[in-house]
């Protein structure tokens, strides 16, 4: 039996906006939980910074909005969301304009996508345009559809006619 994730005290605060916004109502269930995860990803101010210019108390801000970061692993643990449901949940967080995109990750293994918070879902309508869209991944080399350079077609081929053109020779 696999173990439990561990599971964080506290909570998350989801603006009324947000959950009564047509995006929202509109989102499959794969991405509300990555949108939950985001949402609990976002990290406040302390009370004691958060005080106006004049040293008033105000309500604290999040301040990590544009740095949002979801790890796969904790997706998958935590959310009980597969892993291959993972980046079409994000898309569409993207095209409903929920997020950006502030850093484009995976080239190293500890690379991670950063994403930042969008209020873009406010302006979404069913059958508009995506805000934003993942560019699609490059493949490069053999990736397993008979093509690329380590599949070679013709090297049979070769070693026959440079067999026959040895024999002509002698």
């Amino acid at each position: 039996m696999m173990g439990r994730a561990k599971i964080k005290h506290g909570g998350t605060f989801i603006e009324r906006e947000l959950y009564q916004s047509d995006a929202f109502l509109s989102l499959g269930k794969n991405a509300m939980k990555v949108l939950i995860a985001l949402l609990d990803n976002r990290q406040r101010e302390s009370q004691a910074m958060a005080k106006g210019k004049k040293g008033n108390k105000r309500k604290p801000k999040f301040i990590n909005l544009d740095c949002l970061v979801i790890p796969y692993g904790t997706l998958e643990k935590v959310y009980k969301i597969p892993r291959s449901s993972i980046p079409p949940a994000i898309d569409e967080l993207l095209a409903k304009g929920f997020v950006k995109i502030g850093h484009h990750g995976g080239a190293f293994k500890h690379d991670k996508s950063k994403y930042a918070w969008s209020d873009n879902y406010l302006l979404w309508r069913p059958g508009a345009k995506p805000f934003e869209t993942r560019p699609k991944r490059e493949r490069h080399g053999y990736q397993g559809r008979k093509l690329g350079a380590t599949k070679n077609h013709n090297a049979k081929n070769r070693t026959h006619t440079h067999a026959k053109n040895h024999t002509l020779r002698a």
